[in-house]
């Protein structure tokens, strides 16, 4: 069975335990977590979270999901976003093996790609990129037979677009 993808963004307010308990509201209902971000709102008093889960393709569940998610005391506000919604982006670190007959071809994936060298040493290049997620698994694919010594990636981050609040 193939997993849809669902994208949660959270405004949730600064106690203890809460967290968890959103977290909590995923694994319930089966869904695996790819990946969770939590920053602080402007406002200090809040921090956004993006959470991004895999299960199975069941509308009403993710609904479901959203629904127990607004209902936790900590929880200011809960949106399910869909792709054509949202400003989505990714940070990606990357660490690459860089002998000196390989730095032309990796210089050309940082130009073509947009990506900013952080440090450069005799044998590694480290190197930062953003961009939507598939514009990361295409760099990582690009990457992957140069040597990838070590790869961090952020997890997507998303926005509404518009004048509407996240």
């Amino acid at each position: 069975m193939k997993l849809s993808t669902l994208t949660v963004s959270i405004k949730v307010i600064n106690h203890l335990g809460a967290l968890m308990r959103i977290l909590q509201t995923f694994v319930r209902r089966g869904y695996n977590l790819h990946s969770v971000i939590v920053s602080p709102a402007h406002n200090h008093y809040f921090s956004r979270l993006t959470i991004v889960a895999e299960g199975e393709p069941n509308p009403h569940k993710s609904q479901q999901i959203v629904a127990q998610l607004n209902k936790l005391v900590d929880v200011e506000h809960a949106f399910n976003h869909q792709a054509h919604q949202v400003i989505h982006r990714e940070l990606a670190l990357f660490k690459i093996h860089a002998e000196i007959d390989q730095r032309r071809e990796i210089f050309d994936v940082i130009q073509n790609f947009e990506g900013k060298v952080l440090t450069m040493t005799d044998k590694v290049i480290h190197v930062e990129f953003t961009g939507d997620t598939e514009k990361i698994d295409s760099i990582e694919m690009l990457f992957q037979h140069l040597g990838i010594l070590e790869m961090v990636r952020s997890g997507p981050l998303v926005m509404l677009k518009g004048e509407e609040q996240t």
